[in-house]
């Protein structure tokens, strides 16, 4: 897959990417606090019009303003897990949570209001974007 227009095309000089394009605007990172993905939108924005902009650095991105994922309770306080559910685990992360970041130059800067145990931590390096 060849990388959208403009975006830096450094690994093939045997760099490693730290986003990967999604079609449509869109760019995946890991985040290692949830333990997934997250996505930031550009053009077009997200369903919701948020939209973010991104240096196109893959291999030491910046995208602004902060992204900010809220599911489940925070997202909607009338939120309810499904019957027999209570307490488990979604795949890899809780039913609810709050993950609130800034990735500028290749680094995570975690803000404290984040649910997961990297809340606060900054200077965290990528890493390489692998499926």
């Amino acid at each position: 897959m060849l990388p959208a227009a403009g975006l830096s095309i450094s690994y093939l000089a045997g760099m490693h990417p730290k986003v990967k394009y999604h079609g449509e605007g869109r760019y995946a990172f890991w985040c290692p606090g949830c333990k997934h993905d997250h996505i930031y939108y550009t053009v077009p924005p997200h369903p919701n019009g948020a939209s973010w902009q991104f240096n196109g650095d893959i291999i030491t991105p910046s995208f602004t303003p902060s992204l900010l994922n809220r599911w489940g309770i925070h997202a909607d306080p009338n939120w309810k897990p499904p019957e027999n559910d209570f307490g488990k685990d979604y795949g890899k992360m809780p039913y609810s949570g709050i993950c609130h970041l800034f990735v500028t130059g290749g680094v995570i800067n975690f803000c404290g209001d984040c649910s997961h145990e990297m809340s606060g931590m900054q200077n965290v390096p990528m890493r390489e974007y692998t499926d």
